[in-house]
This record gives structure tokens, C-alpha cells and sequence, in this order.
């Protein structure tokens, strides 16, 4: 397999998305796809191969002239009048449909990047959070430490405290291990060795989108790329019904023959030894239409099945445009609480630090503080991590829909 390595100049989000258009060898397939197309369309208008061919008479026939001894023919077909152009429209119509393939690949890679990126970036945050609470927990430990040795404090509040710093520890290293994970996708779908780095260069904020109505969703939804496809590919399915129907015609062909005759020995007709040459015209009936109005039926129920898939792809589009508005709405629920939350939590951590250098505070509240001050940079930094996850998907189906 064949990586593309560069310099890492950027690797902002947007940066990686727009290198996903140029790299990814999904999407450099769809261009292949279309020059096949065009051969396609061009072969499709092209005549039969003419035929051919050459005979021997074992036994010669024997004739007034004298005997046949080789025969010459060359023959070509000709569709009913209208055949090939029916075919090189069926094949045109064929062609639209690999650029909206393209586009809803794209959407779809697009998605699974900013997925991976998001995943990325929410554990490479949770390893610095974490890693700032131990930072908080090992100071807090170097004080208590210095109070066990004057007598103020027991050891087993030290020991507890290192544990908790342990776990910590380990939670920030199995974070920065599953990034490695994200880090493989991203670079995978960008056609790069999986350890490549990636270097951050963005900090989310959380993420709002525009208020969307009932009109807003709709028009929006109509524009996705899937419609457009199936309307593509029923308008295929109607050029091949009209190009079974002109081949359900009979067919001609025309040729001709030419016999190579010997002279005769035993007499001397007039002409004696004169080849044939003779043109002839044929025609091809298709008494039976079984195998067209097989055809054409088989067309038939293709275009009811786009008519289902038509259906099922509403269905599908606005159930995860529901879930997504879903996903958004809780993160913006946490965001807006948690925000109030944590400042009311530097508070109490300040006057609960303050108390405890004096000797008035109790440790196992300054602990539960530290722990709940975590656990709520956590849940912040998951709101604002959901607010673009649910824009991204959001982006699937609608195209653009955030806002700043």
C-alpha cells in the first residue's frame, strides 16, 4: 500500500478535511469511474463487428461452370433505426449518477474524519485535565506531607491521596493510548502511515447551530445529494426501457459472397471457370418477446424500488437529523449548566484551600471538590466536543448548518 507523507504545516480540522478531498483513494476512484463512462458511452454507439469469413469445399460442388473450391464472405449487421442512439442515451444517463455517488462518499468520509478528529481531540483534552488534577493532587500531597511530619495530619490520608493520583495517572495514559486509535483512522483515510502525528491546532468552543423550521429542514433535506441520485438513476431506468424496446426489433444485415469456382477439364462452356459473386440481405425476427418483456418488467420494478428507497431514505434522513438536534440540545443543556457550575466550584475550592493552609478545613471536602471540579470539566469539555459532533452530522444530510 502506497502513503502519501508530507509536512505537517496545519492540521486544523478544516485543513485535514481539505486534504481528505485530494487523498483519499475512494473518492480518486470516482474520477476512474467516470472515464470508464465516457468509453462506455462511445462503445455503446457503435455498430456490430462486421463478420468474416472464409470456407473450403472439401467435396467440391460441382457446377456448369465448373467446381466451387473457396468461399469469401463478409457481413454486417444494422439495429433498427434508432437502436444505437437509444443505447448511447441509456449509457448517458448512467453518467450523472458517479458524481453524486462522489458527493455522498464525500459527505460520508467527511463525517467519519471529523468523527475520528473529535474523538482525537476530547481524550487528548482528558489527558490534560487530568493531568492539571494530579498536578493539583501531588501539591496537595506535598502539604500533607509536611502535616504528617509535624503531627497534624495521618499517613493514611497521604496513602489515599496517592491512590487517587495512581488512578488518575492511568486514566490520563489509557486516554492518550486510545488516541492512537482516532489517530490511525484520520490518517488512514487520508492515505498516511498510521503513526503519522498530528499536531493540534484548534481550540472548540462550543458550537451553536441556527434556529432551523419545519421550511428550513425541508429544503435543506431535499438538497441532499441521495435524492438527486435516485432521481438519476430512475431516469436511467427509463432510457434502458426505451432501449429494450427498439431492440425488441427485428435487425438487418447485409453481405456478400464470393466463390472461387475451378475450370472445367472434361468441356468448354461459355464462362467456364467464372467465380460467383453474390450480395445477399438478411433479417433477424424476434418471433418470441419473452426475454425484452422480461427486461422491461425487471425495469419496471427497479423504478418501484427507487420509489421504496426514496422512502426509506426520508425516513432515514430526517430519524438522524431528529438524533443529531437530540445529541445538540443535551450538550447546550450541559454546557449552560455545567459553565455556572464550575464557577460556583473555583469558588468554594478557593475558600476550601484557604481554610485548609490554615488548618480549619476538612481534607476529604478539598478532595471532593477537586474530583467534582474534574468531573465537571469533563462533562464541559464532552458538551462542546457534541456540539460539533451533532453539527457534523447535522452536515451529512443538510449541508451547512452552524454557526459560530
Amino acid at each position: 500500500m502506497t502513503f502519501l507523507c508530507g509536512p505537517l504545516r496545519s492540521q486544523s480540522l478544516d485543513s485535514l478535511l481539505g486534504l481528505l478531498e485530494v487523498r483519499n483513494p475512494e473518492l480518486a476512484m470516482y474520477a476512474t469511474q467516470s472515464g470508464i463512462a465516457d468509453q462506455e458511452i462511445l462503445a455503446a454507439g457503435q455498430l456490430p463487428a462486421t463478420e468474416f469469413g472464409l470456407g473450403m469445399f472439401a467435396l467440391p460442388v460441382e457446377t456448369r461452370l465448373g467446381p466451387q473450391w473457396i468461399r469469401l464472405s463478409a457481413g454486417q449487421a444494422f439495429p433498427w433505426p434508432g437502436t444505437l442512439a437509444a443505447r448511447q442515451e441509456a449509457a448517458k444517463r448512467m453518467t450523472p449518477l458517479i458524481p453524486l455517488q462522489a458527493r455522498i462518499k464525500a459527505r460520508e468520509l467527511s463525517l467519519q474524519l471529523t468523527e475520528a478528529w473529535l474523538d482525537w481531540y476530547r481524550l487528548g483534552q482528558e489527558a490534560i485535565i487530568r493531568t492539571e488534577q494530579i498536578e493539583l493532587m501531588e501539591s496537595l500531597e506535598s502539604k500533607l506531607l509536611a502535616a504528617v511530619t509535624s503531627g497534624q495530619e495521618g499517613m493514611e490520608q497521604v496513602l489515599e491521596l496517592r491512590m487517587e493520583i495512581d488512578k488518575l495517572n492511568l486514566e490520563a495514559t489509557l486516554a492518550e493510548t486510545r488516541r492512537k486509535a482516532s489517530r490511525a483512522i484520520i490518517n488512514a483515510l487520508l492515505q498516511r502511515p498510521p503513526d503519522e502525528p498530528l499536531t493540534l491546532r484548534d481550540t472548540l468552543r462550543f458550537l451553536s447551530l441556527p434556529a432551523q423550521t419545519d421550511t428550513t429542514l425541508f429544503f435543506q433535506a431535499a438538497s441532499y445529494p441521495g435524492f438527486e441520485l435516485l432521481r438519476a438513476k430512475t431516469a436511467a431506468s427509463e432510457a434502458r426501457t426505451d432501449m429494450l424496446e427498439l431492440q425488441g426489433k427485428p435487425s438487418f444485415s447485409v453481405g456478400l459472397d464470393y466463390i472461387l469456382v475451378g475450370r472445367r477439364t472434361d468441356a468448354e462452356p461459355a464462362g467456364n471457370g467464372r467465380d460467383i459473386l453474390g450480395p445477399r440481405l438478411g433479417i433477424k425476427w424476434p418471433v418470441s418477446q419473452r426475454q425484452t418483456d422480461a427486461f422491461k418488467q425487471q425495469e419496471h420494478l427497479r423504478r418501484d424500488n427507487i420509489r421504496l428507497e426514496g422512502t426509506a431514505l426520508e425516513q432515514t434522513l430526517f430519524r438522524e437529523t431528529a438524533k443529531a438536534l437530540a445529541l445538540w440540545e443535551e450538550a447546550s443543556l450541559s454546557y449552560n449548566f455545567v459553565s455556572d457550575q464550575l464557577k460556583l466550584l473555583e469558588s468554594v475550592r478557593s475558600i476550601l484551600e484557604a481554610r485548609y493552609s490554615s488548618g480549619n478545613s476538612d481534607f476529604e471536602r478539598l478532595i471532593k471538590n477537586y474530583t467534582k471540579e474534574m468531573d465537571i470539566d469533563l462533562i464541559l469539555l464532552n458538551a462542546i466536543v457534541n456540539s460539533h459532533r451533532a453539527n457534523a452530522r447535522m452536515r451529512l444530510w443538510l449541508g451547512s448548518t452552524a454557526e459560530q
